[in-house]
């Protein structure tokens, strides 16, 4: 249970300064359109919600049947690229013409936080 406080505490801090970082950039450089503060916020949210539920999920899968926790990421990661994709309809509805922008400020903190899902799934997996 230690090592699962550590790591949520570790993607909540990660999560916070790619999110300030990230905040910061759009602030100082205007680098996208108006609304994208709000859509970043929730962006975080999701994604921290998202990769929180699957590493916690895998991280009790391990502890009840080690042999499937290797799977349960697998198919957590397929999960989480159709909430994704979902999560995306709304906003690449409602302003057609900044896809791009919309689809390249989701991308980047998505790659970054599945980076660090991979890695640490990967050190909770190998310990076994």
């Amino acid at each position: 249970m230690k090592k699962l406080l550590r790591s949520t505490l570790f993607l909540g801090f990660s999560c916070l300064l790619l999110y300030l970082g990230h905040q910061f950039l759009v602030q100082e450089y205007r680098l996208a359109l108006a609304d994208l503060p709000d859509f970043l916020t929730k962006t975080y949210l999701f994604l921290f919600l998202l990769n929180w539920v699957s590493y916690t999920t895998v991280f009790f899968i391990r502890l009840k049947i080690p042999t499937k926790a290797g799977f349960a990421f697998l198919g957590f990661s397929l999960i989480k690229l159709m909430l994704a994709t979902a999560f995306l309809w709304f906003p690449l509805q409602s302003n057609p013409v900044l896809k791009e922008q919309i689809v390249l400020h989701f991308m980047t903190p998505y790659l970054l936080l599945l980076i660090w899902e991979v890695s640490q799934v990967y050190e909770l997996l190998k310990n076994e």
